[in-house]
């Protein structure tokens, strides 16, 4: 990206602002209902989570439980349409038992080429004590090789790269991420779950490329993006997006804060992003905002929250939705579930043709699989 094209970046994203969010009419998506049946990909017991679809459409990358006493959690590659995991990247099987290994946040290339994170800890508290982001192939071949270290602050940066988040291929050899510093909410992989089934959202900062074919491995700033917390790219249409939240404190429960999240659209070849999607706020809501995110076939998806709060400290609304962004700001269901009834859609992922997008369901404390949705025409 020229140095043009990321000052304008930057500066729409300043000029938009987190008081006066980009929003859309008042879209509730308490109906209808999916008329397909969403097809279960998952049984394990634990959660399974971070979705994300290879570059062919092919497979789906996720992360999942180990079900060993420190919590390990791997990387599975299951086939697009379900059926036995194609791989498994896990700590090796004589690993410190002491020490949590945690693969999450993968993303696969035509090639069979994996980029993830990796993280360590071994006192089981929020923060981890360890990371990088890894380069591995769905065949193991050549073994796995680090990208770049992470809990670090990379020179010509002010906060520290603890995850690199969604990372996604964007070209031959060329990997986007958000750079995140924190997580923020009432849990995530190094703690203890709470006692009702609530996710956490991270905080990041930057959007960067990474070309991870150089040696070292170049990387660069496309925008500046404080309080991002998910991206998504569509490579043939040839554009990314990604969400920015309104700031909060990290102990306020993130499922309950999310008011104004607000969807951008920036080009891969460079260029100013733009706003297109924001979620609206109804008098009747005191809860809701985007809890996932995808793109593919030209076509983008969200996975939300609204609605009253439901009863006890954590509130977490009325309703969980997929539904599709269309060109003119306007929405269209996928799916919608009633909390507590149904359980609740989380981080969701699409096919490469937009056809059909792959999302956790949420059921109980630690406990989501992943489920395949048609999205129809």
């Amino acid at each position: 990206m020229s140095a043009a094209s990321r000052a304008g970046a930057l500066l729409l994203l300043a000029a938009c602002g987190h008081s006066e969010p980009f929003t859309t009419a008042d879209q509730r998506n308490d109906g209808p209902f999916s008329a397909t049946v969403p097809i279960r990909l998952t049984h394990a017991a634990g959660s399974n989570l971070h979705p994300a679809w290879s570059e062919d459409g092919s497979a789906i990358v996720y992360s999942y439980l180990r079900g060993t006493a420190d919590r390990d959690r791997c990387l599975g590659v299951l086939p697009a349409g379900g059926g036995t995991r194609l791989a498994e990247i896990c700590a090796p099987p004589l690993e410190d038992e002491g020490v949590l290994d945690a693969y999450t946040h993968g993303g696969m290339d035509a090639d069979g080429r994996i980029v993830l994170n990796h993280h360590t800890n071994s006192s089981f508290v929020q923060s981890p004590q360890g990371g990088e982001l890894l380069l591995t192939r769905l065949d193991s071949v050549g073994g796995r090789r680090q990208i770049t270290p992470l809990l670090r602050t990379p020179p010509g940066t002010s906060r520290p790269w603890t995850y690199l988040l969604t990372p996604a291929w964007a070209g031959p050899g060329r990997v986007v991420a958000l750079a995140a510093e924190a997580a923020v909410g009432t849990w995530w992989e190094f703690d203890s779950p709470p006692p009702l089934p609530f996710d956490t959202t991270f905080r990041a900062s930057l959007l960067v490329e990474l070309l991870v074919d150089e040696t070292p491995v170049r990387w660069a700033t496309l925008a500046e993006v404080d309080w991002a917390t998910m991206l998504a790219v569509d490579r043939g249409a040839g554009f990314l997006y990604f969400v920015v939240a309104p700031p909060r404190s990290p102990l306020i429960n993130t499922d309950a804060a999310r008011l104004a999240d607000t969807v951008y659209r920036m080009p891969l070849a460079g260029g100013p992003a733009v706003p297109v999607y924001g979620a609206p706020r109804a008098a009747s809501e005191v809860v809701g905002g985007i809890v996932g995110l995808a793109a593919g076939g030209g076509r983008v998806f969200v996975s939300e929250q609204r609605g009253v709060p439901s009863s006890g400290i954590r509130p977490q609304g009325e309703f969980a939705s997929i539904i599709e962004i269309l060109a003119d700001g306007t929405t269209r269901p996928i799916d919608t579930r009633r909390i507590p009834d149904t359980g609740r859609w989380g981080r969701i992922t699409a096919s490469p043709d937009g056809r059909q997008v792959v999302a956790e369901l949420h059921s109980a404390p630690n406990l989501a699989d992943l489920y395949l949705l048609d999205t129809g025409p």
